[in-house]
C-alpha cells in the first residue's frame, strides 16, 4: 500500500470515529427513557473507536476511570443488602456502561485535543439548541399535544424524562453560548448570543432550582477568565455592550414570560426553600438527615435502593450522600475523589494557559457547577454528566502530552493590584485570541519530543 493511499484510509477512519462520536453527542438530549438513542451510539463508540485506532489513553482517565470501577465494584459486594436486587443491579450495570463509555470517549479527545474538543462542544451545543427548542414548543403550546409531551407539572421539560434534567443539561450550553457571545468574531457572537438567548429562557422555564445553581456557579468560575481576557479598551467596550445586552434581553424576556399569573406563582413557589416537599422529617432535608446517620452506622453501605425502599420514600436528592449508601465509606470517598480530580485538574490545567485554556475552561466550570447541583440531585445516571466528564478528561490528557505554547500573557496580570497578587506567577496563563480555539491562526503546540529534540540540538553546539 502506498503512502497517499495509507494516509487517506487514516483519515477516512478518524472521520468515521468522529461523526459516530458527534451523533452521540448529539443525540444525548433525547433521553425520555432508559435505554435512550444515545445509548446505542455510546456503546457503538466503545467498540468501534478502539478498533478505529482513534484513541489515546492518558492518565487522568486512567485515574478517574478506576476510582469509578472501586465505586461501582463496592456497589456491587453491598448489593446483596437491597430488598430491590434487580432495580439495583440494572442501576450498576448502566453505571458502570456510563464510566468505560465516558473513558473511551475521553481517550478520542485526547488524542486529538484541540479539534476533537471544539467538535464535542459543537455536537453539544446543537443538543442544547434542540432541546431548548423543544422545550418552548411544549411550555408555549406551538404544536398538538407538545404541551403534554415536553412539559411536566407546568414546567418545560423538553425531550428529558424530568425538568430538572434538562435544565442542568442545558447550562454548559449556555456556558458556551455566552463566552462565545462576548468574546468571538462579530457574526459568530450574533449567533451564540440567539443561542444563548434560547436556552436561557428554556432553563430559565425549567423552573430548576438546581440548574439555576449550577449556571451561577459556572459563571463565577467563568469571570476570572473573562476579566483576564478584557486587556484592552476595544475589549472592554465589546464585553461591556455584550453583558448589558444580554442582560436587557435576559430582563425583557422574563418580564415577558412571567406576565402569566401561573408562571410567576410557580416561579415564585420555586424560588423557596419552604416547601412541603423540602421540608419536615420525610421531606427533602429530612431524608438527607436520615441518609447522613445511616452513613455513620453502616461503613459497607446499604445497598443501592435499600434507603428509598426501607427507610424513605424516595433517593437522598444528594449525590455523594447516595454513593456513600450505595457503596460504603471507601466507595463514597472514591467518588469523591474522582470529582476533586475533575476539579482542581481542570482548573490547574486551565490556568496554565495554551491554545486548550478556553476549552479546559468551559468544561471545568459546567462540571463544577454540576458538581455542586449533586448537593441537592442525584446526577450519578445524566448522560450528559458523563459527557462532559469525557471531555474533561480527554482535554487534561491532551494538554498533559503538549505543554501551554511559550509566550502566553498572564491573565492575572490586570487583576494583581485588586487582589494584591504578583503579576508574574509562572504556568499561569491566558492567550490573547489569536491563541485561542476559535482563531484558525492559533499557535502552534509545542510537544515534549519538540522539546528534547531542541535540548539535543542546543547540546550538540555546545
Amino acid at each position: 500500500m502506498t503512502l497517499p493511499s495509507r494516509i487517506s484510509r487514516r483519515i477516512s477512519r478518524h472521520r468515521l470515529a468522529g461523526l459516530i462520536v458527534w451523533l452521540a453527542v448529539a443525540s444525548s438530549c433525547i433521553v425520555f427513557s432508559e435505554p435512550a438513542p444515545v445509548d446505542a451510539l455510546l456503546m457503538l463508540a466503545i467498540v468501534a473507536l478502539p478498533i478505529l485506532g482513534a484513541i489515546r489513553i492518558g492518565p487522568v482517565s486512567v485515574i478517574v476511570t478506576a476510582l469509578w470501577l472501586v465505586t461501582v465494584g463496592l456497589s456491587f459486594l453491598a448489593l446483596p443488602m437491597s430488598p430491590d436486587f434487580g432495580g439495583g443491579l440494572k442501576h450498576l450495570v448502566i453505571t458502570f456502561y456510563l464510566a468505560i463509555a465516558a473513558f473511551i470517549l475521553a481517550c478520542f479527545i485526547a488524542q486529538s485535543p484541540q479539534s476533537r474538543g471544539v467538535l464535542v462542544l459543537n455536537a453539544y451545543a446543537v443538543a442544547c439548541v434542540f432541546a431548548a427548542t423543544l422545550a418552548l414548543i411544549g411550555f408555549f403550546e406551538l404544536a398538538p399535544g407538545a404541551y403534554d409531551l415536553f412539559t411536566n407539572f407546568g414546567r418545560a421539560r423538553g425531550p428529558f424524562k424530568d425538568p430538572n434534567v434538562l435544565g442542568a443539561a442545558l447550562a454548559p450550553g449556555l456556558v458556551w453560548f455566552t463566552w462565545q457571545a462576548l468574546t468571538a468574531p462579530t457574526v459568530r457572537a450574533l449567533f451564540a448570543a440567539a443561542g444563548a438567548g434560547l436556552i436561557g429562557v428554556a432553563l430559565l422555564l425549567s423552573f430548576s432550582r438546581g440548574a439555576w445553581l449550577s449556571v451561577a456557579v459556572s459563571f463565577a468560575i467563568m469571570l476570572p477568565f473573562l476579566l483576564g481576557w478584557c486587556r484592552t479598551r476595544a475589549r472592554q467596550v465589546r464585553i461591556f455592550t455584550a453583558v448589558a445586552t444580554l442582560v436587557g434581553v435576559a430582563v425583557i424576556g422574563g418580564a415577558y414570560v412571567l406576565q402569566s399569573e401561573s408562571v410567576r406563582e410557580l416561579a415564585f413557589m420555586r424560588l423557596s426553600l419552604d416547601q412541603s416537599y423540602d421540608q419536615g422529617p420525610e421531606g427533602r432535608f429530612g431524608g438527607q438527615r436520615k441518609a447522613t446517620e445511616l452513613i455513620l452506622q453502616n461503613p459497607l453501605g446499604i445497598g443501592t435502593f435499600t434507603f428509598r425502599e426501607r427507610h424513605h420514600h424516595e433517593e437522598a436528592h444528594n449525590v455523594y450522600l447516595s454513593q456513600f449508601l450505595n457503596a460504603g465509606w471507601a466507595g463514597g470517598f472514591a467518588y469523591v475523589a474522582l470529582t476533586l480530580v475533575l476539579a482542581f485538574g481542570g482548573l490547574w490545567q486551565a490556568l496554565r494557559g495554551g491554545p486548550l485554556q478556553v476549552p479546559l475552561m468551559i468544561a471545568t466550570a459546567s462540571m463544577i457547577g454540576l458538581m455542586v447541583e449533586g448537593f441537592i440531585i442525584d446526577t450519578d445516571h445524566w448522560r450528559h454528566a458523563f459527557l462532559l466528564q469525557a471531555l474533561l478528561m480527554g482535554l487534561i490528557d491532551g494538554r498533559l502530552a503538549a505543554p501551554a505554547a511559550a509566550g502566553s500573557s498572564n491573565f492575572l496580570a490586570p487583576l494583581s493590584g485588586i487582589l494584591r497578587l504578583p503579576a508574574h506567577l509562572p504556568g499561569i496563563r491566558l492567550p490573547g485570541w489569536e491563541t485561542e480555539m476559535f482563531s484558525r491562526r492559533g499557535s502552534r503546540v509545542v510537544s515534549r519530543s519538540d522539546i528534547r529534540a531542541g535540548s539535543a540540538k542546543a547540546a550538540s553546539t555546545r
